[in-house]
Order: C-alpha cells, then sequence, then structure tokens
C-alpha cells in the first residue's frame, strides 16, 4: 500500500469521526426540540384539565338555568363540550381519548342535571366527582408524559455529551496515530535515505538503502541504489578508461622516443647495403635488418594508433579483399620465412561492412 493511500485512509478516519459526531448532535437538537414541544404540549393539555374542573365548579356556583336558554349564549356548555370534542380527536393514546371522553359524558350529564328541575343535588354530586376523577387522572397522565419528555430530553442531551466527548478523545487519539505514522512512514524512511545519500556520496558505492516495501519511498530507495550500482560501473569503465589513456600516452611516448633512432638504424642500413653488393651474404643479412627494422616500425606505427582513440571505417567488403589485405601487411614476415599465401574463396562473393586495415591487421597478426 502506498503512503498516499494510507494517509487517505487516516484522514478519512478522522472525517467519518467528525461526521459522527456532528449527525448525532444533529439528531439530539432534534430530539431535544420534539421533547420541548411535546413537554410545551402536555403542560397545556394539563393546565385544560384545571380550565375544564374550573368551568365544572363555576357551572355549580350559578343557579340553575331556565330551560329556554339556547347553546350559543355566553354561559352555555356548549364551548367546553367542544374543546372537549378537540381534544378527543388530538387524543394520542387510547387511555387519554378513553378519559377525554369520560370528562365530556361527564359534562353532558352535568348540564342536562342542571337543566332538568327534578336533577337531585347528590346525583350532580356524583357526576362532578366522576368528572374530577377523570380530570385527576388526565393530569396525573400528563405530567408523568411531561416527566418522562424531560428524562428523554435528558437521555438525549447525555448522548449528545458523550458522543461529543467520545469524538473529541478520537479525534485525539486519530491525531496522536496520524503524527505516529507520518514518523514511521515519512519521517523515518527519509532519514534512512538521507543517511544513505550521505554514505553513497562519500564514495561508497556499494552501500544499499535498507528500507523495503512497495511505497513511494521504498521505490525511491530501489532507484537509489540502482543509481548507486550504475555509478559504480561507470566508476570501474571510468578508472579503465583513465589507465587505458596512461597506458596510451606512455606508449605515445615511447614510440615517439624510438621512431627517430629506428629511422636513423634504417638509412644506416639501406646505405650499407648499397655499399656491400658484392657480398650477397652480407647484404642479405642487412637487407634482414632492413625488414626488422621496417617491423619496428610498424609496431611504433601501433603504439601510436593505440594512444589515440579507435576509429573504424566500415565498408563493403568481399573476403578476397580481406585476405588480400591482410596478405599484404603478413607478406615480409611470409617472404622472411619463405612461405606463400593461397587464398581459397569459398563466399560465393558475399560482402559485409567492416573496416578492411584493422580486420586484415588482426588477420596478418594472427
Amino acid at each position: 500500500m502506498t503512503i498516499r493511500r494510507k494517509l487517505d485512509i487516516t484522514l478519512l478516519a478522522l472525517i467519518a469521526v467528525f461526521l459522527a459526531a456532528g449527525v448525532l448532535s444533529l439528531w439530539t437538537v432534534g430530539k431535544n426540540a420534539e421533547e420541548t414541544r411535546r413537554y410545551a404540549w402536555m403542560r397545556e393539555q394539563s393546565q385544560f384539565t384545571a380550565d375544564v374542573r374550573t368551568h365544572i365548579y363555576q357551572r355549580l356556583a350559578r343557579p340553575v338555568e331556565p330551560l329556554g336558554l339556547t347553546a350559543h349564549q355566553p354561559d352555555s356548555p356548549q364551548p367546553v363540550l367542544d374543546d372537549l370534542t378537540v381534544q378527543i380527536n388530538l387524543a394520542v393514546s387510547e387511555r387519554e381519548r378513553e378519559l377525554w371522553q369520560a370528562v365530556h359524558a361527564c359534562v353532558d350529564e352535568l348540564a342536562s342535571a342542571q337543566a332538568s328541575e327534578a336533577a337531585d343535588a347528590s346525583a350532580v354530586q356524583a357526576i362532578v366527582q366522576r368528572a374530577e376523577k377523570h380530570l385527576r387522572e388526565l393530569r396525573d397522565y400528563y405530567d408523568l408524559d411531561q416527566y418522562q419528555s424531560i428524562a428523554r430530553t435528558a437521555r438525549a442531551s447525555l448522548m449528545a455529551q458523550v458522543a461529543i466527548s467520545v469524538a473529541a478523545l478520537l479525534t485525539v487519539v486519530l491525531l496522536i496515530v496520524q503524527m505516529v505514522v507520518v514518523r514511521k512512514w515519512l519521517v523515518a524512511p527519509i532519514e534512512v535515505l538521507k543517511n544513505s545519500a550521505e554514505t553513497i556520496g562519500k564514495g561508497r558505492l556499494d552501500h544499499r538503502v535498507p528500507l523495503a516495501g512497495n511505497d513511494e519511498l521504498a521505490q525511491l530507495a530501489r532507484s537509489i541504489d540502482t543509481m548507486a550500482r550504475n555509478l559504480a560501473q561507470h566508476q570501474t569503465a571510468l578508472l579503465a578508461a583513465r589507465e587505458l589513456s596512461a597506458l596510451g600516452e606512455l606508449c605515445a611516448n615511447v614510440a615517439h622516443g624510438l621512431k627517430n633512432p629506428l629511422a636513423a638504424l634504417k638509412t644506416t642500413a639501406q646505405l650499407a647495403e648499397r655499399q656491400a653488393a658484392n657480398s650477397s651474404e652480407l647484404a642479405g643479412l642487412i637487407h634482414e635488418m632492413t625488414q626488422q627494422v621496417d617491423r619496428l616500425n610498424q609496431r611504433i606505427v601501433r603504439l601510436f594508433e593505440f594512444s589515440r582513440p579507435l576509429e573504424l571505417r566500415p565498408s563493403s567488403t568481399s573476403f578476397r579483399d580481406l585476405a588480400a589485405a591482410a596478405q599484404a601487411q603478413a607478406a615480409p614476415s611470409l617472404r622472411s620465412r619463405g612461405l606463400t599465401l593461397q587464398i581459397d574463396d569459398r563466399t560465393r562473393d558475399r560482402t559485409w561492412r567492416l573496416d578492411v586495415d584493422q580486420l586484415g591487421q588482426a588477420l596478418a597478426e594472427l
């Protein structure tokens, strides 16, 4: 796995922690808002039970109304009955609906009993007690729901606090992990690369970077190792070239020092050969001396060539041309030994691109 991928994973983990904490915080805010609205609604409902109770006792405190009163008059129980009908329709649970229906029935019975001349005070009192009992149960129901709403709000707030605390702790942990992995994946390998580069820079081209793996820094380490090997090879080649250059310079100096004496020897031998024309044996010896001087001169010429870079001049050449060039260069040595060279060409006039002089010289040496 590459270093970039590792750092991306740790960064994504850090972002995921922040997002999770943010989402949970938003959920907590929404939950608190919902419970706050529910709490306010239950308080209104609890207050409404008190209003209904007050209305009932106000009805008891008023004198009995004549039967001719209509429902839309201000002191009619119809507005309260309408509100109770709304409460029945808005009830959330079945128990709440049953209690409001019972209160509605009590208020309706109370109105009917007060409208009746034959109404018994004990019956009216029983209706009031029954209504008051239902209203008390409703108030207890709403108070309990308010308490539960407060408890749910507290739990949601506690969850939010725990989530934020855990997110903060995870953030610190992930930051520490990030620092550790950055130290392990970046800082330490870079220090190793720095030390290895300094070691290689001091000339220790056999040093290898001690990093393994497939990440970017490991690949860089392998590239540095390859560079060190190539530098070692080039350094070896450079030393060999330097040695050859020194040897070539030495050969040039030696050749230059021998060429003039050989030229004087050849001139003297040629003069002596002409003067010894009457003695064939002496003339042959002097002629052999002249040939040996020529051979030494050719060696000197080759020493000069060794001191200069070799330049090949390839051309399209047949085997017969190559053999003729070799025969021409080897002719003095062959004549001195009484040998002849015969050319047996079986190449059917094939040609090659080569330097006739250089290869002919190599064949003549052989």
